[in-house]
C-alpha cells in the first residue's frame, strides 16, 4: 500500500518481513504457492524464524487445498477452506491467547483502513438502470388444455416437443398445452388430436387439475415447463442462439 512507482517492491517485502513483521501470515492457493515471489518469501520467513528462535512465525492459512513447499511441510495450518468464520475466529484466539500478539500496537488497524479509503471511489447517489433476467408477465394464457391423439395415432410422435408448433408437456397419454386444436382438428401440421378437458390457468396453478390427479407444485412446475418453451421459442425466432446449460437448461 506504500508503494511508489519505481519502487523495489522485492527489498521493500524483504524489509517489512524482516523488521516490521510480528507473524508472517502465509496464505496458501495451489496457483499462489507455486509463485517464485512467494517461495522467496517463505525462504525468508523460514529464515527469521531461526533467527527470531520462532518455530510458528510463519502460520500459513489454508484456502483451498495445496501442497506445502518444503520449509513449510511440517506447519499445522488454519483451514478457512470450509469456513472464513471459523478460519477467522481460531486465527484471532492463536494471535491474541496464545502467542500474545498486541492488537492496538500503534493502531495498526485503523491505519490499514485509512490507506484503504485513499483514493477509492466516492458513493453518488442518482437514478440507475436496474439489469435483471427476471421478467414480467402481462397476462397468462387464460386456459390450459388436456389434449389426446386419435386412436391408432403414435403416442411417441404426439408427445415429441419438436414436431409440435406450440409448447406442451406429455402428460398421460397426450399432452398439456396452451393450444387448442384448430378447426380441422389439428394441433400442429399432421398431429391430430382432440381436446379431451379444460382448466383455467389461475385455477390450474393454485389447485392442480385433480381429475388429471396433478396436484398444485406438479402444475408449477408444469406451468413453468410450458412458459420457458414458449419464451425459448420466442428468443429463436428473432435469430437468436441458445447454449445447453446445467441440468439441460438453455440459456
Amino acid at each position: 500500500m506504500q508503494l511508489r512507482g519505481g519502487a523495489d517492491w522485492s527489498r521493500e517485502l524483504e524489509e517489512a518481513l524482516r523488521k516490521r513483521a510480528i507473524k508472517m501470515l502465509l496464505v496458501c492457493t495451489p496457483t499462489g504457492l507455486d509463485k517464485q515471489g512467494v517461495r522467496n518469501e517463505i525462504e525468508i520467513g523460514t529464515e527469521l524464524a531461526r533467527e527470531l528462535k520462532d518455530r510458528e512465525f510463519v502460520i500459513p492459512l489454508r484456502l483451498a487445498p495445496y501442497k506445502a513447499p518444503f520449509r513449510i511441510v511440517q506447519a499445522q495450518y488454519i483451514d478457512f477452506s470450509k469456513s472464513w468464520a471459523a478460519g477467522l475466529a481460531e486465527l484471532v484466539d492463536l494471535l491474541t491467547n496464545v502467542h500474545k500478539v498486541p492488537l492496538h500496537l500503534g493502531r495498526p488497524m485503523e491505519k490499514w483502513l485509512a490507506t484503504q479509503s485513499i483514493g477509492s471511489t466516492r458513493l453518488v447517489q442518482h437514478r440507475e438502470r436496474l439489469t435483471s433476467n427476471w421478467l414480467i408477465f402481462r397476462r397468462l394464457p387464460p386456459v390450459v388444455y388436456y389434449c389426446e391423439p386419435p386412436t391408432g395415432f403414435p403416442l411417441e410422435s404426439f408427445q415429441d416437443r419438436t414436431l409440435h408448433h406450440w409448447p406442451v408437456v406429455p402428460f398421460s397419454a397426450g399432452v398439456l398445452t396452451f393450444a387448442r386444436p384448430d378447426e380441422a382438428g389439428l394441433l400442429a401440421p399432421a398431429m391430430p388430436a382432440r381436446k379431451v378437458r379444460e382448466q383455467p390457468v389461475c385455477t390450474f396453478l393454485a389447485e392442480g387439475w385433480e381429475s388429471l390427479k396433478i396436484p398444485a407444485y406438479e402444475a408449477r412446475r408444469q406451468f413453468s415447463d410450458l412458459g420457458n418453451q414458449a419464451f425459448e421459442n420466442f428468443l429463436q425466432n428473432r435469430g437468436l442462439t441458445s447454449y445447453e446449460g446445467s441440468r439441460g437448461r438453455r440459456a
